[in-house]
């Protein structure tokens, strides 16, 4: 039988995790940057929930504490912040659900500085690195092409990548 609140503390966990997570964010951003720029805008896509051996998908007492964070600025005007979500949607959404290590993928807009910002959430800096470079370079095609159709635009990456990092979660627990 079941305790009540078995699962509380692995909710708790999960919701220390995003927060960790979201703050990891917002300290990774230029010092000028105001605190402020990213919790005014909403998300547009939110993480996906790892399926624990013999568990459900989506379950709220499986979430996978991410062992490293992808962060990408790219440029988006504000005008163009539609067509760079629906091609992110179309492309790297489906094929980034499909590889191993995956966690999940935030997607925020800042609309001061006119940028894009992608976090992506990997089991571990070996599930980011076995992806084959080839994979990555057909999944960006894609993306630029569905990028320029959605904008009539015909060459060209209409969302450069400005900057790309690697983040870890630190472990905030207290000191034994």
């Amino acid at each position: 039988m079941t305790k009540p609140c078995a699962s509380l503390p692995k909710l708790v966990i999960g919701w220390a995790l995003a927060l960790a997570v979201g703050v990891i964010v917002l300290v990774a951003q230029p010092l000028d940057q105001p605190w402020s720029a990213f919790a005014s805008q909403p998300m547009l896509s939110s993480p996906q929930h790892q399926q624990a051996p013999g568990g459900e998908a989506g379950s709220s007492d499986r979430i996978a504490a991410p062992g490293v964070v992808e962060h990408l600025l790219l440029r988006v005007a504000a005008d163009q912040r539609q067509a760079w979500i629906a091609a992110e949607r179309s492309s790297w959404e489906p094929w980034l659900k499909q590889q191993l290590g995956f966690l999940g993928r935030d997607l925020y807009w800042d609309q001061k500085r006119q940028q894009g910002v992608v976090v992506i959430h990997w089991a571990s800096q070996a599930a980011w690195d076995g992806i084959a470079e080839e994979e990555v370079n057909r999944v960006q095609a894609q993306f630029e092409r569905l990028a320029r159709s959605r904008l009539g635009l015909r060459a060209g990456n209409p969302f450069p990548i400005i900057q790309s990092t690697s983040l870890v979660p630190q472990d905030h627990s207290p000191e034994p």
